[in-house]
């Protein structure tokens, strides 16, 4: 035995350690910091806790045994601390938020949260919420029962967390923790190396092979140095037989050491915590629900208030238009039986002459007799003239179809003269563009010229059009108009072959440019091609070679891992010892916990309970409020309609009211006019009834 690791048996339990203390080993974290490595500076403040755990006490140091007074021992090493060994680092649980809790049971958290934030167990039973949810009811308070109801759901559904989303979370603590402890246990291991060394250099042997073959009664015969010398042995000794028991038992035995028990009573601290504290977040949100709740009360009565005062308003506003009404009403009929005794004082009027009324009556219809007649012409003269715009809208169409068959067929023949062109141009591209500019500008010249014409025709046709209108002759006017129109067609026909045959012109210049044009850039294709086809065989030989160099580290990766898995198995061994001096604490430990978590599930159970009868109380009175609001906004509609119906009712009578009136008043016109024409004629009677008298008098005075 020295100071080199030893060499423990590979068996199948430690390559299983082994294998999942690598697996659950976190790659993107970063080491932890441990005062107790080796290599650390003299004199540097402990900062984990000064006492051990109780139930793993410290190892024997090799200055601390009991020593005679005339023994001077050696000096210790270099990296003793004051000569004493330096204390083990305790494990530490590292939560999810990265902060480091001492494991040691003074220093236990008891809330859910660790330096003022939450742990991960608090995280997952908050976070595991798997109700749909708008984006409107999560970030705002509900302003319906409805959207009361859906926030209620959500905030059961955050109490009852899915257990597999914890438990995945508490399996990262657990490997986390696992891992701390391989550690510890490599920490371990190099002490009680360094022990070792250290009693081997003071008994001055070369190494821990040569401390079986002493004669342990030699050193009976010493009072001295022999006493420490035999303690310093038995160290040895009970390190070896250590070593050997550790050897023989392999790690068919490993189960939950010291530091995997604390681990495991904080996480149930924590989870206890996580549930108290999950308690208590519901209370506050069932409270802050029954707040939101008689908010919306209040809301929905407020706006019950507003609407029965609107209904109060549109009650007295409906009283108000009925007074209107009704003074409306009796004005009119004030009006009307004024309007009734003048109209029966103008009919005492009117039949007082009859006769006289009768003759104007007959003279009246005389005239719409005439009138009539008149009338019986003007239709005849208007359906004559209907007739003549018919035929003429008919010559017209005719005219239209046969300028339309002429043109399809002129724009055949151009295109069959343009594909004509076009070969021709094929065949001799500039013999064809000289003859095409040479036709262009003729054609352009008899296109210009026709133009000329046609415009000279149509002024021509617009004159004798006016001359003919004038003296109403439509047909001589409608051909005169089609030599126009065909005239004007021969001229868009001329104008139409000169552009067939430059667009054909230019169709075979444009052929032998990009004919030009594309030759190089087919040549380019080419030596483009070439070039890639190079670049891609240079690009295969280099990913050939990558592949090569991966395999080489792949493999060297793979040694080094194999060798390192062989490293922790021999650590493993170490872990066994403590594992007989923990199965007390641990039974306590899950005893109290069973309690505890018996305890905080009652006190959730009961809170479930009471949560759930409010919850329908809650329901129940919004259920009463809704109905309420339901039954008082179907009265008011009621009311309301039946204020409209009687509104429009009134409004209707008001309506007819006034076109009876305005009848009425129309009616009265035409009797004062009546009146009035009567009363001329009366007067216009009296007057000859003077005359007579007159000159009867006279005739009297005159016989007389």
């Amino acid at each position: 035995m020295g100071a080199a690791d030893p060499q423990a048996p590979n068996t199948p339990v430690r390559q299983s350690l082994a294998g999942s203390s690598m697996k659950g080993t976190p790659q993107g974290l970063p080491p932890k910091h441990r005062s107790s490595a080796p290599g650390n500076q003299a004199g540097k403040p402990e900062l984990r806790p000064s006492a051990p755990a109780p139930s793993c006490p410290p190892l024997p140091s090799a200055n601390v045994i009991s020593a005679p007074q005339n023994f001077v021992a050696a000096k210790p090493a270099s990296h003793s601390n004051s000569g004493q060994l330096e204390r083990l680092p305790s494990v530490e649980h590292s939560s999810s938020n990265g902060v480091s809790v001492p494991m040691s049971g003074a220093s236990r958290p008891t809330s859910a949260a660790v330096n003022g934030k939450p742990t991960s167990a608090f995280v997952a039973v908050t976070s595991s919420y798997r109700v749909n949810v708008d984006e409107k009811l999560r970030h705002g308070r509900p302003e319906t029962i409805p959207e009361v109801r859906q926030h209620v759901n959500h905030v059961q559904a955050m109490a009852f967390a899915k257990e597999t989303e914890k438990l995945a979370d508490d399996v990262m603590v657990l490997k986390r923790e696992r891992n701390s402890l391989l550690s510890d246990k490599q920490l371990l291991l190099v002490n009680k190396r360094r022990l070792e060394a250290v009693l081997a250099k003071i008994l001055g042997l070369k190494g821990l092979e040569g401390l079986e073959d002493d004669d342990p009664g030699a050193a009976k015969g010493k009072a001295g140095s022999n006493a420490m010398k035999a303690k310093m042995l038995k160290v040895l000794d009970d390190s070896k037989a250590l070593d050997n028991k550790l050897s023989a038992s392999g790690g068919a035995a490993a189960g939950m050491t010291i530091m995997e028990a604390e681990a495991t009573m904080l996480e149930m601290h924590s989870r206890l915590a996580d549930r108290e504290s999950t308690i208590n977040k519901l209370e506050g949100e069932l409270n802050y629900r029954k707040t939101q709740a008689a908010a919306q009360a209040t809301s929905l009565q407020k706006q019950l208030a507003e609407a029965q005062a609107e209904a109060a308003g549109l009650r007295v506003r409906k009283a108000e238009l009925e007074g209107q009404l009704e003074a409306q009403v009796s004005e009119l009929s004030s009006k009307i039986a004024k309007l009734t005794s003048q109209l029966e004082a103008t009919s005492t009027k009117l039949t007082s002459d009859t006769a006289a009324f009768t003759a104007s009556i007959e003279a009246l219809k005389k005239q719409v007799a005439s009138l009539e007649a008149e009338k019986a012409a003007a239709v005849a003269r208007i359906a004559e003239l209907e007739a003549t715009i018919a035929v003429r809208d008919a010559t017209v169409s005719e005219l239209t179809a046969e300028k339309n068959r002429r043109a399809v067929e002129d724009a055949k023949r151009a295109e069959a003269e343009a594909k004509a062109a076009a070969e021709a141009a094929a065949k001799a591209a500039e013999e064809a563009a000289k003859a095409a500019e040479e036709a262009a500008a003729k054609a352009a010249a008899e296109a210009e010229a026709a133009l000329q014409e046609a415009m000279r025709q149509a002024f021509a046709v617009e004159a004798q059009t006016a001359a003919i209108a004038d003296t109403s002759s439509i047909a001589v006017a409608l051909h005169i108009e089609a030599e126009a129109v065909a005239a004007a067609i021969a001229a868009e026909e001329a104008a139409a072959a000169a552009a067939a045959a430059a667009e054909a012109a230019a169709a075979a210049e444009a052929a032998a440019a990009e004919e030009a044009r594309m030759a190089p850039a087919r040549e380019a294709a080419v030596e483009e091609a070439a070039a890639v086809a190079v670049a891609v065989a240079a690009d295969a030989a280099a990913d050939e070679a990558f592949a090569q160099l991966a395999i080489r580290l792949e493999s060297e990766r793979n040694a080094e891992l194999v060798a390192a898995r062989a490293r922790l198995a021999a650590l493993a061994a170490t872990i066994t010892d403590l594992e007989y001096k923990v199965s007390a604490d641990i039974k306590e430990f899950a005893a109290k916990s069973d309690e505890l978590l018996n305890a905080k599930e009652e006190a959730l159970t009961a809170a479930k309970k009471k949560a759930a009868e409010e919850k329908k109380a809650l329901e129940k009175a919004a259920a009463e409020v809704k109905a309420a609001l339901e039954a008082e906004k179907a009265a008011l509609e009621a009311e309301k309609a039946a204020a409209e119906e009687r509104a429009a009712k009134l409004g209707k009578e008001k309506a007819d009211l006034s076109g009876r009136v305005t009848e009425l008043e129309a009616a009265l016109k035409a009797k004062a006019a009546q009146i009035k024409q009567m009363e001329q004629q009366l007067m216009a009677l009296e007057r000859d009834i003077k005359d007579l008298t007159a000159l009867m008098n006279q005739k009297k005075g005159f016989c007389g």
